[in-house]
């Protein structure tokens, strides 16, 4: 399904009582998939209180599908300046003893997958997918968000077409003046 922008999902509402993500102390895989985390459909998570996990645009750079999170060691202090950092700058947290990775579950189209099925399909990017960079748009609407760039705007624009449109036929008369010839249909 393609769920709207900014909607909650029915089922994300009715899956009552669920903790909120900011409660976790972390986001170590292994107790996504197992833990409380794992009853509730990946759909429903918008990040948490790292200020970076949250829904993304990899897979398909115009639409968010893919959740983005801090891989942490399980710690008691949770997420920190020495485990977390922007990804944008640095997808693995070097300061962490453990080493902290950012990783994402891919292509998440369907309402009601869950941890323990994204990690046994093999959805979950691996620690160090991202070393080299990650140059991924963040999505502010949620899953589902289809994004715009400046160029897909101005291809769909009829104003932008219309001027091409312009230009061309003013070029055409240009020609068919300059070269002193007339044109007969």
């Amino acid at each position: 399904s393609n769920p709207q922008p900014n909607a909650i999902p029915v089922f994300c509402l009715l899956t009552s009582p669920r903790p909120p993500l900011q409660t976790f102390m972390g986001y170590p895989l292994d107790a996504l998939a197992s833990g409380t985390a794992s009853k509730y459909p990946i759909s429903c998570d918008y990040g948490t209180s790292d200020g970076f996990s949250g829904w993304y645009a990899v897979s398909d750079p115009r639409v968010c599908y893919d959740f983005c999170f801090w891989d942490v060691p399980d710690t008691p202090a949770g997420y920190t300046s020495a485990n977390t950092c922007d990804p944008h700058a640095s997808a693995a947290a070097p300061t962490s003893p453990a080493g902290s990775h950012w990783r994402c579950v891919l292509d998440v189209r369907e309402d009601d997958l869950r941890w323990p099925d994204a990690v046994a399909a093999g959805r979950v990017t691996p620690p160090g997918a991202f070393d080299g960079g990650f140059g991924h748009l963040r999505c502010s609407r949620g899953r589902g968000e289809r994004l715009a760039t400046p160029a897909m705007s101005l291809s769909e624009s009829s104003v932008f077409f219309m001027a091409v449109l312009s230009v061309s036929v003013a070029l055409l008369v240009l020609e068919v003046v300059r070269g002193g010839r007339t044109v007969r249909w």
